[in-house]
């Protein structure tokens, strides 16, 4: 699993590019693991994230009312949204 440790707003793309998200979800898969990927995805990264091919996407925040993944109430409007972009 990749994820940002530290929750400042930054997220998974600014730390990594798509080749290096490539070549981390190629190795994993090279030892038959799944691959989760997570750290302030949104519905923007979903294309992405789909011909990445990882098995799991964290998507917390994108999902919560005014992104709070914290004190925020989940959204179906904003679950629908995700859906869309897969």
């Amino acid at each position: 699993m990749l994820d940002t440790y530290v929750k400042d707003g930054r997220r998974l793309t600014d730390y990594l590019d798509r080749v290096q998200l490539e070549n981390f979800v190629e190795k994993a898969h090279n030892y038959n693991l799944k691959v989760a990927l997570a750290g302030s995805v949104n519905k923007d990264d979903m294309p992405l994230l789909k011909n990445l091919s990882c098995d799991i996407v964290g998507v917390r925040g994108c999902v919560c009312s005014d992104g709070d993944r914290n004190n925020g109430v989940i959204s179906s409007k904003l679950i629908q949204e995700l859906k869309d972009n897969i």
